[in-house]
């Protein structure tokens, strides 16, 4: 049985950042223009023209927090959270405080199942700037981070005889309850 995060570990390589030089007025206007362009493509629901007119803004040079922002959650949505946390990381080391950063860096933890950075991540988000909505995602991910520490038990035998007995008690001669445990049931 295939774990989530297995279908995101390919093609999830990290898009190209920002190189370090001044951007003469003319490049500026090309920047913003491709920005432009970025968020109408996004809005159309073209994500991977999004994604192309965002990292020609970005390799122009002096990008911002907002830029590697913008460029995170089109790599969340596109399934590329590895790329997505590669650059909230780059936006953060701009802006250590950029509540969007650890917004967007909290959901792409949490499509990969890293729930303790995910909390962390919304933690942070929260303290820098409440949201209601961001609330709930929070004790969404609280939620999955308690259910994580469950045992969890795989039901393998009984296929044979309709699933294997459940009892109404913990003691062997308690009375059975009236529905059977199948074969690949889990149990908490």
């Amino acid at each position: 049985r295939a774990s989530l995060t297995s279908r995101f570990v390919k093609m999830d390589e990290p898009e190209p950042l920002a190189p370090d030089v001044e951007l003469t007025e003319e490049e500026q206007e090309e920047q913003t223009l491709l920005l432009e362009d970025a968020v109408d493509l996004s809005e159309a629901g073209d994500l991977p023209g999004a994604l192309k007119k965002l990292t020609a803004a970005i390799c122009k040079g002096s990008a911002s927090c907002l830029m590697y922002c913008r460029r995170a959650e089109v790599l969340l949505r596109l399934k590329r959270p590895h790329a997505s946390i590669h650059d909230c990381a780059a936006g953060l080391a701009l802006k250590s405080d950029s509540a969007k950063a650890f917004k967007i860096r909290a959901r792409a933890h949490a499509q990969l199942e890293n729930w303790k950075e995910a909390h962390a991540d919304f933690r942070e988000s929260l303290s820098i700037d409440f949201d209601e909505a961001i609330e709930e995602e929070t004790k969404m991910v609280e939620s999955k981070l308690a259910r994580k520490d469950l045992q969890r038990w795989e039901v393998v035998g009984g296929a044979e005889k309709g699933g294997v007995v459940v009892r109404q008690g913990v003691e062997l001669k308690s009375s059975e309850a009236s529905c059977r445990l199948s074969t690949g049931a889990i149990v908490e």
